[in-house]
Parts: C-alpha cells; structure tokens; sequence
C-alpha cells in the first residue's frame, strides 16, 4: 500500500467524527496538533472506499508550534470480528514502513497539495481536498481486509514524543 492511501486510512480511522451516526471521534493526547473535530468533513457512513471514488475531505487543525520537515504517524486499525473481538489489522499492510508511518512535509504536499509551505509553522491550517480512491493491491493479506467496521487510533510523534493523536470507530465499504 502507497505512503498516500496509508495516509489517507489513518485520516478516515484515526479522525471520523462523533457527529456522523454509528461513528465516534475523540482526541487521544498531545498538544501541539489539535483536530476540531466539528469542522471535519468529507466521510459519509458508511465510508465507502473503492477505486476511483472521491472523498471530498474537510478539516481545520491548529498547531500551536512549528514542525519539524519529518514527522512519524503511528497507526493502529482493528476490524470487529463479532463475537472475536476487535482484530488488529496487520502492519505490513500500510507499506514497509508497518505501523510507524514517516510523514514528511514534501510527500504531504506532494501527496495531498497541503501545507501551502515546508516547514508547517505554528497557525491555524484549514484542509479542503478531493482525494481519489487509486487501485490498493493488498497482496495475499487482501482476504483480511473487508467491509465492515472498523477503529483506528493515529499518534503523531516528534521523536518518542506524542503532540497529536484521533481516534474513532467507523462502518466501511471496501471494494477494492
């Protein structure tokens, strides 16, 4: 899976908000990057992800410091298997890189057309994109990876160091 669609399912797991039904939003720590969580938009319910759909994503976040070029995104996604219990879904499938995801201001504008500058300085910062849903191979692992519901957590570090974090639990429609 590219770095973009790692990216892209860390925002849909770790930042769906309270306000949509059957989903749930909250912020897990840090204080340097904070989501308001009542100007996110952009993912009905169910989210559907298939190749070619667009999600019109919308977000305002502040950020109270300026950020180094490189930072990390420590993902973790469950499925719920019914009476299983949440599963975790495997790191190997967001890319080499597993659960700890480099995320560079450059792939981010490269990626997303957002920040509007390197390095991201201390302000507020509004997000208003279309991203298209590109074909995910997901290799032999593909089969663990179905419609249903879902929860992420995304921590974003600076060093070993929290100053962000979202999770929330959503419904999913993959058709991959």
């Amino acid at each position: 899976m590219t770095l973009k669609i790692a990216l892209l399912v860390a925002m849909v797991m770790g930042f769906t908000p309270a306000s949509e039904a059957d989903s749930r939003f909250k912020t897990c720590g840090g204080s340097v990057v904070r989501v308001d969580t009542n100007s996110i938009q952009g993912f009905p319910n169910p989210i559907k992800i298939s190749v070619g759909e667009v999600l019109n994503v919308k977000a305002t976040a502040e950020i109270s410091r300026d950020l180094p070029l490189t930072l990390t995104a420590r993902v973790k996604i469950e499925r719920d298997m019914g009476w299983l219990g949440w599963w975790s879904v495997p790191c190997s499938l967001l890319g080499p890189n597993g659960c700890n995801l480099p995320v560079t201001c450059a792939n981010l504008q490269r990626d997303f057309q957002w920040p509007p500058s390197c390095p991201i300085k201390a302000g507020t910062y509004k997000f208003d994109r279309a991203i298209k849903i590109p074909k995910i191979d997901l290799g032999g692992l593909g089969s663990m990876i179905e419609s249903g519901t879902y929860r992420g957590k995304v921590e974003l570090l600076q060093g070993g160091q929290v100053i962000g974090c979202g999770e929330g639990k959503a419904k999913v429609e993959l058709n991959l």
